[in-house]
């Protein structure tokens, strides 16, 4: 077909130039109309007018001559520059999109997201990443499969990289973040690393974040995040510490993995879920009543039960050289069931029998090594009454020290004769302290003082009044710095607890922690009475802004009137028993 010149108003863009903005174009047309437009662009009819398949800088030049050549005093060309010589072809899509694509070869300034948009389109027309890659000078499969990536980052996230306001290895940093937070998050994040450009906050090491510094921070902010493994530590990547689960998941004990519970499968689904998907949830554990469910809550259940690899997890995500978990359920189930082999391998290891409480009966678990010189040689002999048990199965909530050999998670005790010989010489013990007035009543004024630490606490804890539950609960994953014992008077909710529950107990257990390391609260046997160690903690707590009421000193005052009679009841009673011994 004959090149034909078309009305400006009736040219339309090629669909697959997703350039809109072009240089030096005042500088291009008037060259045209100096010399003539040297090359005639190619396009095709579409019914409403004809579309360009090359050429959209000459035709907006050719836009600019139609207002401007008069005023700019250029000699008039094509009818006043309100038509445009083209040469009209039959031209399928693919051919469309060569012709755009050829175009933009010419541009050195086309942004990831350009450049993202023309590989995806390779790809719909049935191009794979290797042959696409074989069409462009110096790009690689990977380099096209890494700018297909970036089809996945949010709205935002491509804006930011299309506008340079973020880079390729943020967009990567961004995509890692996608993956286990929700949108809001990733556009909290693109603001904080927009605030540290233009306002250099500093960091408390000095200087500003880098974004991907921003990013990691935005992760591990995430309450369903969990940490893995740090490239940096060598070998093959585990879960948390170097004999944790491989990542991979080979030879990881999935019949051992606990039943799952309602609770975690609601923890696990995070916000949204009403009682209605729980009442599904708890049938279709219950007796496998799929009533209701849809085929993702299907799905999302049977993930939590029969949990893929680690590193083939949805949830899973990689940031630099660290890898995270973004199911907090989901790795706890597994660290469990990793624990409870571990267990049987150190069973086996040690020679000591695993713990059976319908069997067992009763278990006395161990002090630690170094306190306990009888517990230590018991360990060492190997006795036929030794058992290793679970702490959560032992209602233990401190490690216990010191016995080679038994995993993290777990405890060293004894049942059968064993125990009962070792009970019987506690309570012969006992009953030998008794004549020892002084030990007796020191032991009960250090329960009655934890009693009243315990009770300040419920006084203290209104210091944490301002954060709501949500706030509180995130603070048990928090770093422990300075804790020092985990002897502590509260329970610890139960798995599936509430954001109340929790911020509860750890209202009350920051309270008793602070007056427990408060060095203005002397240690017992400092004290001469427990009203005297009452008045060191109201004094203490009042330099807080905490206001103690009248009823506690009294309650001091009431323990040491037990204290008294329990002093005079043990005199008398040694004395008695001198008596008959003559």
């Amino acid at each position: 077909m004959p090149v034909q010149e078309i009305k400006l108003d009736a040219i339309h863009n090629n669909p697959y130039q997703k350039r809109h903005h072009y240089n030096d174009i005042p500088d291009l047309a008037r060259t045209i109309a100096t010399d003539g437009l040297q090359q005639i662009p190619k396009a095709r009819s579409n019914g409403a007018g004809v579309q360009l398949k090359f050429g959209h800088r000459r035709c907006q030049a050719f836009r600019w001559l139609a207002e401007n050549w008069k005023k700019e005093g250029l000699p008039e060309r094509y009818q006043g520059y309100t038509v445009m010589p083209l040469d009209i072809e039959d031209l399928s899509d693919e051919q469309m999109f060569r012709g755009a694509t050829i175009e933009n070869h010419q541009r050195k300034d086309l942004s990831p997201i350009e450049r993202m948009e023309e590989m995806k389109a390779w790809v719909e027309f049935g191009y794979t990443s290797k042959q696409i890659a074989e069409m462009y000078p110096g790009m690689s499969d990977a380099t096209v499969r890494g700018l297909l990536y970036f089809d996945k980052l949010t709205p935002e996230a491509k804006e930011a990289l299309h506008q340079g306001e973020i880079t390729q290895g943020t967009a990567r940093a961004v995509l890692s973040l996608q993956r286990v937070a929700p949108p809001q998050i990733v556009i909290e994040a693109l603001k904080e690393i927009k605030e540290e450009e233009q306002d250099a906050v500093n960091t408390r090491w000095g200087g500003k974040r880098l974004p991907e510094e921003v990013v990691k921070d935005k992760l591990e902010e995430q309450r369903n995040v969990k940490s893995l493994w740090y490239d940096m530590r060598g070998g093959k990547p585990r879960a948390c510490s170097n004999d944790g689960w491989a990542l991979d998941m080979k030879n990881f004990p999935n019949k051992l993995l606990p039943k799952l519970t309602v609770e975690e499968a609601m923890e696990a689904s995070l916000d949204g879920q009403d009682g209605e998907f729980k009442k599904r949830v708890a049938a279709y554990l219950e007796n496998g009543s799929t009533a209701g469910m849809t085929e993702s809550d299907i799905q999302f259940i049977e993930h939590l039960t029969n949990p893929p690899a680690c590193t083939a997890c949805p949830f899973y995500t990689k940031l630099g050289s660290e890898h995270y978990c973004g199911m907090n359920v989901c790795y706890s189930r597994k660290e469990r069931a990793w624990a409870r082999q571990k267990l049987h391998n150190a069973s086996k290891t040690l020679g000591i029998a695993l713990y059976d409480p319908e069997a067992d009966g009763d278990l006395l678990i161990f002090e630690d090594k170094w306190h306990n010189e009888q517990h230590a040689k018991l360990f060492n002999a190997k006795g036929k009454d030794l058992r290793l048990a679970f702490m959560e199965d032992a209602d233990r909530k401190r490690a216990q020290g010191g016995y080679e050999g038994v995993p993290s998670g777990a405890v060293v005790g004894v049942v059968g004769e064993t125990l009962k010989k070792l009970l019987k010489e506690k309570v012969e013990k006992r009953e030998a302290k008794k004549e020892d007035t002084s030990a007796v009543v020191e032991e009960m004024k250090e329960e009655k003082a934890e009693a009243l630490l315990a009770e300040a606490a419920l006084y203290v804890q209104t210091l944490f009044g301002n954060f709501n539950d949500t706030a509180m609960k995130s603070l048990a994953e928090a770093p422990n710095y300075g804790w020092g014992s985990d002897d502590t008077p509260f329970d610890e909710p139960k798995a599936g607890a509430s954001d109340k529950e929790w911020a509860g107990f750890l209202r009350r257990e920051y309270a008793f922690r602070m007056l427990d390391r408060c060095d203005d609260i002397p240690d017992t046997y400092d004290v001469k009475s427990l009203r005297e160690y009452a008045d060191a903690i109201v004094k203490a707590v009042k330099g807080w802004g905490v206001k103690v009421p009248a009823a506690f000193l009294k309650t001091a005052d009431g323990f040491d009137a037990e204290l008294a009679a329990v002093a005079a009841e043990t005199k008398a009673q040694a004395k008695a028993g001198k008596g008959k011994s003559k």
